[in-house]
């Protein structure tokens, strides 16, 4: 089947040709009523479907003709159309001879339903297509009508385009206005402007575009308890900086604030949300919008503007004074952040720079090509000394300089870090420094390798301790070893020596009558010689003990008055022989401690000795002094002898030492005595110090830092 479709929109048409040819129609198109007579003429379709304004001959006209023409008005036609949609016109089409009246838009289906409904009717016989029962002279009017209502519809149609098209314009100008500001602002931030110029080109901007007559930026005072009016036009000059509005809810700003979103007021005489500053009720605002600028952290302050002429402000222009705000927002962080790296530049230079370590940096050339104060410190140049200069010549010509250096080197351009790496450095006058070098090799963006980041830390006192503590180490491990070795000689030798004493004992008693006195003499040097040695045995015996760790106290309740005078009893007779007077001081509150009685009697026994040992020629006078000082007890033996020159009180409690060339001989003894003293002291958790005046005597004092115990 043949349809014929007339319309001069080519998609309406491309619409019908589709959903007919869905159904096996075969469409002819025409895009006027001439267009479609002459189709007719050529061959004649099965079914017309015709739009009704066209250009040339419309549809109604097209009809009508066909009507006139014997051959042609049995052809079905149908009315598809989206202008003529009254009643009136549904009713002249009709009356022309149309079988349907189809108003656009209809959906395909129903479409076809009709179309299908209206030839199976013609089919029947029920309608005659194309039989006008219209006289031309009514037609003609009525059609004319019809024309006439559709042309001044169009008319006013087109009168409200116009319109809308100026206002469309008008508004694309101001649209135009509005993005000129903003690319204008964008261009301020981008040109890096003063944030107080960028504040007034955008308020003198805003109120111009938006023709407010007050346009304003308040900033948060530091305290952020109110907003300072910091910009602005319309106001007077002296307000700019010092007037001030509140934050409270009440408050517009504060309302923005609050609602973080833009905030329009149509006209403040009905405003119930918050209430207008004193500012602009007495510069009689009515309306206005007003915008938080914000902050990355916190708002900076709030843009607004504001009319005395009560205004509806539109969508486009919340928009636009939100962009304004947000270019405020993009310079104001921007300098922010800028501020804040220029400061964080400035502290890190400053670090760089005053930093305890050495910090610099190596070109892949091996040069040196930036360096800290530090490192010329470190390594006596100067920093234009430094710069340039090929880094392996700053390293020792040992394994641990320049060998290790070459192989940090390599590391490092292959991109590889490295961390407290211990390298001998030297300076400039030719002295070595450790340090622990640290690396850290920069890329370029292509990830090669193009200088590195280096630190040295100056471990040279840590070197210098860690031999010291090696050296300390092998010292006590042979100190120890010899300790350990005089221990089992003491023993091996004391047990021969013993037996020595006895036979020479048994000698002087038992072999007068058998002996000659020369073999007496022999005898008593023997036994004399032997007590001698054995003393020296004991005491190497003791401080071995000492310094081996051996020697375990054997602590009791013991009464230091008791103790002194069983000590005094040993030293007696010696005393008496080179007319030495003991005297005691004893205080009466010190009775009874906790120590090891034998140790303490030695250490007695050992002062006392040493008081009577070296005393003038003439005798003199030995004083036992105790008495409690704070939680400890204290004794102190004087004595009025020789006395210690002052160069050799160092030298007191060492061990074999004899004060000068001729006192061993003189005065014997070993050179054990206070090294022994000093030890047992110090195992007691006390000590021992000396006070001496050359010609006229010493004072040693020892304590123990025990609590007193009670009576014994």
């Amino acid at each position: 089947m043949k349809a014929l479709v007339v319309d001069d929109k080519i998609n309406n048409r491309k619409l019908l040709l589709k959903m007919l040819g869905s159904r096996g129609y075969e469409v002819i198109e025409a895009g006027n009523g001439i267009e479609a007579l002459e189709q007719v003429k050529k061959e004649t379709p099965d079914i017309i479907i015709s739009d009704i304004m066209m250009p040339v001959m419309d549809g109604f006209t097209l009809l009508r003709r066909l009507g006139e023409n014997s051959k042609t008005k049995a052809i079905p036609f149908i009315f598809y159309t989206a202008v003529y949609v009254s009643e009136e016109d549904k009713q002249l089409g009709l009356s022309l001879g149309a079988l349907r009246f189809l108003v656009k838009p209809i959906e395909p289906k129903d479409f076809l339903g009709e179309l299908e409904d209206a030839l199976k009717e013609v089919g029947a016989g029920k309608l005659k297509p194309s039989e006008t029962a219209m006289e031309e002279k009514e037609y003609l009017t009525k059609y004319s009508e019809r024309v006439f209502l559709k042309l001044e519809s169009k008319i006013k149609e087109l009168e409200e385009e116009v319109e809308k098209r100026i206002k469309a314009e008008q508004a694309l100008e101001v649209y135009i206005e509005k993005q000129a500001v903003l690319v204008e602002l964008s261009q301020l931030v981008i040109n890096d402007a003063a944030i107080p110029d960028l504040m007034n080109h955008a308020v003198g901007l805003t109120g111009k575009t938006l023709n407010t007559e007050y346009s304003t930026i308040y900033e948060f005072l530091p305290d952020r308890s109110k907003l300072v009016l910091r910009a602005g036009t319309g106001w007077k000059k002296e307000l700019i900086g010092s007037a001030t509005v509140d934050t409270g809810e009440r408050s517009h700003a504060g309302f923005t604030l609050l609602t973080n979103e833009p905030v329009v007021l149509e006209d403040a005489g009905t405003e119930e949300r918050f209430e207008l500053s004193s500012l602009l009720k007495e510069q009689g605002a009515v309306s206005g919008m007003t915008v938080i600028i914000t902050g990355r952290e916190r708002p900076f302050g709030i843009l607004g503007v504001h009319t005395t002429q009560l205004r509806r402000f539109t969508a486009d222009d919340i928009s636009y004074i939100q962009n304004v705000a947000n270019t405020l927002s993009l310079a104001i962080e921007r300098r922010r952040a800028e501020d804040e790296l220029r400061e964080s530049e400035e502290n890190y230079r400053n670090l760089y720079e005053e930093a305890p370590n050495a910090y610099f940096s190596v070109g892949t050339d091996g040069k040196i090509i930036k360096a800290n104060r530090r490192a010329g410190e470190m390594l006596g140049f100067t920093r234009p000394e430094l710069i340039g200069k090929p880094a392996p010549e700053l390293y020792a010509d040992t394994p641990s300089g320049k060998t290790k250096a070459k192989d940090v080197f390599k590391r490092f351009i292959a991109g590889k870090g490295i961390l407290g790496e211990e390298l001998e450095m030297q300076r400039k006058d030719g002295s070595r420094v450790w340090v622990a070098l640290s690396v850290r090799p920069v890329e370029d963006e292509n990830g090669k390798v193009i200088a590195s980041r280096s630190i040295a830390v100056d471990i040279t006192e840590r070197k210098l301790a860690e031999e010291i503590r090696v050296e300390k180490e092998r010292l006590e491990y042979a100190s120890q070893a010899k300790s350990d070795f005089l221990a089992s000689m003491s023993h091996e030798l004391r047990t021969p020596l013993n037996a020595v004493l006895g036979f020479a004992e048994l000698l002087k008693t038992e072999g007068q009558s058998e002996l000659s006195e020369k073999q007496m003499r022999y005898a008593d040097n023997i036994y004399t010689s032997g007590n001698f040695l054995l003393t020296l045995i004991n005491d190497i015996l003791d401080l071995s003990k000492v310094e081996a760790g051996k020697i375990e106290l054997k602590k009791e309740k013991l009464s230091i008055p008791i103790t002194i005078d069983e000590t005094i009893t040993l030293i007696k007779e010696k005393a008496i022989k080179h007319n030495i007077v003991i005297k005691k001081e004893i205080d009466p509150g010190l009775d009874c401690i906790e120590a090891d009685k034998q140790r303490v009697k030695q250490i007695l026994f050992n002062l006392l000795s040493n008081a009577v040992k070296f005393s003038k020629e003439k005798g003199g006078t030995v004083t036992i002094t105790a008495k409690k000082v704070g939680e400890n007890m204290q004794v102190s033996v004087s004595d009025t002898g020789i006395g210690i020159k002052p160069e050799n009180m160092d030298k007191l409690f060492q061990k074999f030492e004899q004060l000068e060339k001729g006192i061993s001989a003189r005065y014997g003894g070993t050179g054990l005595g206070l090294s022994i003293c000093k030890q047992l002291s110090e195992l007691h958790g006390g000590k021992i110090w000396a006070e001496s005046k050359y010609g006229e005597g010493s004072t040693f004092t020892f304590t123990l830092p025990l609590p007193v115990v009670g009576k014994v």
